[in-house]
């Protein structure tokens, strides 16, 4: 997924997926054209959902990490957001509390707004709405008119949309699955819960598209790929479960010292005609390719280091299963995997290998 990344927050890296940068742009752009007085107040409400999204992915976030998982990060998207752990959790009990911990903070909000509201009577507020069943315009003119209330909606629909529509790879969906998983077992619940969310999906898509709401069908196809990638992770694991990691190590990869510049960098990449390599550290190792060198202007190659530009990746004893190595090439986008043996490098785990050992492993299981 392509994003900008904006910052860290308990050490878990926060990036806005592009479609969140292309609904705040495309919207600016309409509304400075067409609707200039509608430009300051859409532009709060948008400010309103990016903060809701990331406060209800920090909830997930933080319990999932209380339960002992590790977050790597979280990417905002509009309809909501996406942490990425290692791995799923297996226990239905954690699932379901990590599931409903976003849309819980998002009815908190609520209601702490409308105690506010109800505690201070200056505050500007469309109580005139509680009088009576409002219509559609006048709660859309309340929305643009009133940032409290833009903001307590928001968070209505926030929660209300993630937690009761159960398709993956919403909460809703999550939830689902955390139930059937306590009956069913997980890969069983996970895979009932993906085709009904495709049927979900495909009837978001449809509606949209008949009743000219475009947002409606985006969601649709956010969900149908949610549910579809949902369901390979899991058939993965599935499929490695039990499976030792000793067949995909390639015992003598190709390692380089941080301490070298690019220059040093691109000569071996050339005489070993290989562009990922894996940098011994002072502490651990990291991972470097190709594209990293084209992020750094050629003329600043002699004093720039492998050790500067390269992404830090953890080793993984040799002992660990086929599963727990896929999940962590799914979730880290890995390009390889120091494997270890007594603390020493004994090898690594390259992700074409991993891949072959799957493509093997689904032909055996036929």
């Amino acid at each position: 997924m392509n994003g900008f990344v904006f910052g860290k927050i308990f050490g878990i890296k926060l990036e806005l997926h592009s479609s969140f940068i292309l609904l705040f742009g495309l919207m600016a752009v309409f509304l400075a054209i067409f609707q200039p007085d509608d430009f300051i107040p859409t532009m709060i409400l948008l400010f309103f959902l990016f903060l809701s999204v990331l406060l209800h992915e920090l909830m997930h976030s933080v319990v999932a990490i209380r339960l002992g998982a590790k977050v790597k990060k979280i990417i905002l998207l509009p309809i909501g957001g996406l942490s990425m752990t290692e791995e799923i959790p297996k226990s239905p009990r954690a699932e379901f509390l990590i599931s409903i911990a976003g849309p819980l903070l998002n009815f908190a909000i609520v209601f702490l707004l409308l105690i506010a509201v109800s505690a201070f009577p200056q505050l500007p507020f469309p109580n005139y709405l509680f009088e009576k069943t409002p219509t559609v315009e006048e709660v859309e003119t309340a929305v643009s008119a009133f940032p409290l209330f833009g903001l307590l909606w928001v968070n209505l629909l926030l929660g209300m949309f993630n937690l009761f529509v159960p398709a993956l790879p919403m909460d809703g969906g999550r939830v689902l699955r955390s139930i059937l998983a306590k009956f069913l077992g997980f890969a069983k619940a996970t895979h009932i819960a993906a085709k009904i969310s495709k049927i979900i999906a495909i009837f978001f898509v449809i509606m949209g598209l008949l009743g000219g709401n475009l947002i409606l069908a985006i969601i649709g196809i956010f969900v149908f790929m949610g549910a579809g990638q949902e369901n390979e992770i899991v058939s993965i694991k599935e499929i490695f479960e039990n499976q030792n990691i000793e067949p995909v190590i390639n015992p003598k990869p190709l390692v380089i010292d941080g301490e070298k510049n690019l220059f040093e960098v691109f000569d071996i990449m050339k005489q070993q005609n290989k562009t990922n390599f894996l940098v011994k550290l002072e502490h651990g190792f990291g991972i470097l390719n190709a594209q990293d060198l084209f992020q750094v202007k050629k003329i600043d190659w002699m004093n720039v280091f492998a050790k500067n530009i390269c992404r830090k990746v953890h080793s993984i004893p040799k002992e660990s299963l086929a599963s727990d190595v896929a999940a962590k090439f799914l979730a880290k986008e890995y390009s390889m995997i120091p494997i270890t043996e007594n603390h020493q490098l004994i090898g690594v785990i390259e992700a074409e290998s991993l891949q072959n050992f799957l493509e093997i492993k689904k032909i055996e299981k036929q």
